[in-house]
């Protein structure tokens, strides 16, 4: 499953091309445009000097380019969030009240966000779409992943032993020393990491959480022995160097996979009349096509309301459903929670199918509503 830091490594690049009007048409790379991952790419490999190192590491070892980048994605305010929030409860309250008496076990899978598939279809839409909300969906996506992974590791876990429990602990508590210590090593920490996965793994909690306790604890710090050099100042922190040689895997390899390995379900005529008779499918196909757009307007919008969050610039109600509607894209981590959530081959058929409809058809009403507001926008 796609961890944190995954998420985190798209969401720089996506963060960067929506906000950035340079990138909204095709230009010839400079290295004032090109994304931190292809400017390192295009370089030589080369070692930076060893002053560039040091006035790279002058401050407190962190690199500024990442934490601007965050900053980026999360905005100023706590709109994502709280439409994040919005998202995940309204989804599973509307599966509740419709499959709730028959399988409520079932109520995480409307819950999660599409995020790869979410972002390129409004990237798709272009200039459709306005910068803010691309931002906006970036990170609400991300917080809603973020979630459907606690909800994977301690709703959809077995039992919990606590001896590995320990285990795990103690392999997080060794990650914190070696960052306070700002360890660059990467073999080191690649040792206690696989620690964590494993220790998770035996414990019965999901081993998914390993990839956001590791995201949120990689260290931010200048790599030092890195033949990989970043047009931008010269110096690669630990994180960048990960998101260099693992985003070519991930999305090109893990992600393909993952999708492939987890929706192997055959559609015929008889799995749809059997997916249309199922109050499970009918509460996954509302939840991610109504509860999602829903969520996020009333959520943000009560928030607003309440003096709580500002909403990006140029976002309204329309363009709030529209981007829930996006939201609404479950497809592979609501699929991966399907086959978590249920354990009979036929029930997890109908929720899948469910989930590859409801994610049509809100992928369908997002395309139909930013070019209803786009023409209405330009009369």
């Amino acid at each position: 499953m796609k961890s944190f830091l995954e998420f985190y490594s798209q969401i720089k690049e996506d963060a960067m091309d929506a906000t950035n009007p340079a990138m909204q048409a095709p230009q010839t790379p400079t290295m004032q445009n090109v994304r931190p991952a292809q400017a390192m790419a295009k370089r030589l490999p080369t070692k930076p000097p060893a002053g560039q190192q040091q006035q790279a590491g002058q401050q407190d070892g962190n690199d500024p380019k990442q934490e601007d980048k965050l900053k980026l994605m999360l905005g100023k305010n706590y709109e994502s969030f709280v439409a994040a929030l919005g998202g995940m409860l309204f989804p599973a309250a509307i599966y509740l009240l419709i499959a709730g008496r028959e399988a409520p076990v079932g109520w995480g899978v409307p819950v999660a966000t599409d995020i790869a598939l979410a972002v390129g279809l409004l990237t798709m839409l272009g200039p459709s779409v306005a910068a803010s909300l691309r931002s906006f969906l970036l990170a609400l996506a991300v917080i809603d992943d973020i979630g459907a992974i606690l909800i994977i590791a301690f709703v959809y876990s077995t039992g919990i032993k606590f001896s590995w429990l320990a285990a795990s602990v103690l392999s997080i508590g060794f990650i914190a020393l070696l960052k306070r210590a700002k360890m660059s090593s990467i073999f080191v920490y690649a040792i206690f990491a696989f620690t964590l996965w494993f220790s998770l793994y035996k414990t019965g909690v999901h081993p998914t959480l390993a990839g956001v306790i590791l995201g949120l604890m990689t260290p931010n710090v200048v790599l030092t022995r890195s033949k990989i050099v970043d047009v931008e100042d010269g110096s690669v922190s630990v994180i960048e160097w990960l998101e260099h040689k693992f985003h070519p895997m991930s999305t090109f390899f893990i992600v393909p996979l993952f999708a492939f390995a987890n929706t192997g379900v055959v559609i015929t005529s008889d799995s749809i009349r059997g997916a249309s008779q199922s109050l499970i499918a009918w509460g996954i196909f509302f939840g991610l096509v109504i509860g999602k757009p829903l969520g996020v307007l009333v959520a943000a919008l009560s928030a607003r309301s309440m003096k709580l969050v500002e909403l990006p610039e140029g976002v309204d109600k329309s363009s709030l459903v529209a981007t829930g509607s996006a939201a609404g894209i479950g497809f592979t981590v609501a699929i991966f929670i399907a086959n978590l959530a249920f354990t009979d081959p036929v029930i997890q058929d109908i929720a899948v199918i469910a989930v590859i409809f409801a994610s049509v058809v809100s992928a369908l009403i997002s395309v139909a509503l930013f070019k209803l507001f786009q023409r209405s926008a330009s009369k």
